[in-house]
C-alpha cells in the first residue's frame, strides 16, 4: 500500500518569499541515518551506505547536523552515489524529486560519504519510490 507524505518547501528574503508544496504517494519510502565520522589524521572520516533500490528513487531528501565549510567555502561533507567519480558537497539541505532524481543520481545503489572537518557529522536521508 503507497505511502503519502506531505514536503512544504518555503525560502524568504527581505521582501521576497517562495514557497512549494508536494503530496505523493510512494510506493517504499525509506529512511537512513548514518553518523560519518570525523577526519583523524591524514584520513577523512568515510562511511558507505547500502541504499540498494527496490524501485526507482522519485524523492530524496538529505539533511545534516551539520555543513562544516573549509576556509575556502568549499564542503567538508560530500558524498558520491555508487562508483561513480561526481563528488557532491553536501553544504546544505538536499532535495530533489520528479525526473530529476534518476538523471542527476542515478539507481542510487550506495551512497558513500565523507566527511574533512574535526566533528561528526549525522545525515538523514529520505528516499521515495516508485512502483517499477
Amino acid at each position: 500500500m503507497p505511502t503519502a507524505m506531505n514536503v512544504t518547501l518555503k525560502a524568504e528574503t527581505r521582501g521576497f518569499s517562495a514557497s512549494a508544496t508536494r503530496t505523493g504517494a510512494f510506493e517504499t519510502l525509506d529512511q537512513f541515518e548514518v553518523t560519518v565520522d570525523a577526519h583523524d589524521g591524514a584520513d577523512d572520516g568515510t562511511r558507505t551506505l547500502d541504499v540498494a533500490p527496490s524501485d526507482p528513487a522519485v524523492f530524496v531528501l538529505m539533511t545534516a547536523s551539520a555543513y562544516p565549510t573549509a576556509d575556502d567555502g568549499g564542503a567538508h561533507v560530500t558524498y558520491k552515489v555508487d562508483a561513480k567519480t561526481t563528488i557532491f558537497p553536501l553544504d546544505g539541505p538536499l532535495l530533489v524529486s520528479g525526473g530529476a532524481v534518476g538523471k542527476m543520481l542515478g539507481a542510487m545503489e550506495k551512497l558513500v560519504f565523507t566527511n574533512a572537518s574535526d566533528a561528526d557529522v549525522t545525515v538523514q536521508i529520505v528516499i521515495g519510490r516508485s512502483a517499477s
